[in-house]
């Protein structure tokens, strides 16, 4: 009998060594002569006693698009080691396992969809684009004498044109990674079907963040057009003209529009002027049809809200607003020309 149990062993072993030598495992600190030692081979104490944690088991990380990378692809990748301790000679082939929720959600009903790859820094194998709740492995044997550390890599990627067509705001997902480590994959060369049938399950919270922030461009403008003025001397009543500015901001967003003082504005706050050569002609440009509030850039172009700014909030659609014009009755007009004047538009958002 126990002739019949050596001659087991021995078969095992040569068996186990020519797995080994296809894997290309044999050689990395497995100097074992194992046709000689073949009780060497047996898991005498299961791998799964090992302690095993992650060194940075919890991350957030965030990514804000701009204006110049909104139709790129967009990366957030966390590192962390799983250190093992604990760990026999000839220790377990690496096994990983992700949950997590896909797309990802804002505040609000929109999502954002994105895609997990995962490198296991042990075994140098990349796994792209990987599939929720399910096991991946075996990468590689886990060689150690008593301590074992595993480099680990997680990328959540969006790909290219997801985030253009997204409502702004702030998208957020977290992939929760576990390692599995068992005596049973030693000899099988399988994973388990899932991390919670082993014994040594250290798990990470990776959280991603993709920031959209709103958007606002000017569409057009349309030119504020006095009608030709036929009389001589001085304005009996006040003489009225229209313009309107386009502006395309992200649904939901704040936006400010501010109108400069164009070229000849009096000091203090009097009226625009328009001009021909070196003669003026006085104007003023109003957020309202009953030429009551002066549209200016009073409050300041850098934020939101100032006062002398018309204050909206986007659709997601370009949107025109009235500009109203006026030329005060009263006023004493200069000598014919073509008088006209150049005013900044300005967006804050």
């Amino acid at each position: 009998m126990l002739l019949a149990a050596l001659r087991w062993l021995w078969r095992s072993g040569r068996r186990l060594l020519s797995i080994l030598a296809s894997l290309g495992l044999v050689g990395h600190g497995l100097a074992v002569a194992m046709v000689g030692l073949p009780l060497l081979l047996l898991p005498a104490t299961p791998a799964e006693a090992a302690t095993c944690s992650y060194d940075a088991p919890t991350q957030s990380q965030t990514y804000t698009y701009s204006a110049a990378t909104i139709t790129q692809a967009a990366t957030v990748t966390f590192t962390a080691n799983i250190n093992c301790t604990g760990v026999l000679a000839l220790g377990a082939p690496d096994c990983f396992q992700a949950n997590f929720t896909s797309p990802a959600t804002s505040a609000g009903a929109a999502t954002l969809p994105y895609q997990v790859s995962f490198t296991d820094g042990f075994a140098g194998v990349t796994s792209n684009n990987i599939s929720s709740a399910t096991m991946y492995g075996p990468f590689g044997l886990a060689i150690a004498a008593g301590n074992l550390t595993i480099p680990v890599s997680v990328s959540v990627t969006v790909p290219a044109g997801n985030a253009t067509s997204a409502p702004w705001g702030t998208y957020s997902s977290t992939v929760k990674l576990g390692y599995a480590n068992s005596a049973v994959v030693l000899l099988a060369l399988v994973c388990p079907s899932s991390i919670s049938q082993t014994t040594s399950t250290p798990v990470s919270a990776f959280t991603a963040n993709f920031v959209i922030p709103p958007t606002c461009s000017v569409s057009s403008t349309s030119n504020v057009a006095f009608t030709p003025i036929g009389i001589i001397g001085s304005t009996s009543s006040r003489i009225d003209a229209t313009g309107a500015v386009s502006v395309n901001c992200s649904a939901g967003a704040t936006y400010t529009i501010y109108l400069g003082d164009g070229g000849n504005r009096i000091s203090g706050g009097g009226n625009r002027q328009m001009s021909s050569g070196s003669n003026l002609l006085p104007y003023q440009l109003y957020k309202d049809n009953g030429r009551t509030s002066i549209w200016d850039t009073t409050g300041g172009t850098t934020a939101t809200g100032g006062s002398g700014g018309v204050t909206l909030t986007g659709t997601g659609a370009a949107a025109s607003t009235t500009v109203y014009a006026s030329i005060p009755a009263g006023t004493a007009l200069p000598p014919p020309g073509s008088y006209n004047d150049t005013v900044v538009v300005t967006v804050a958002y």
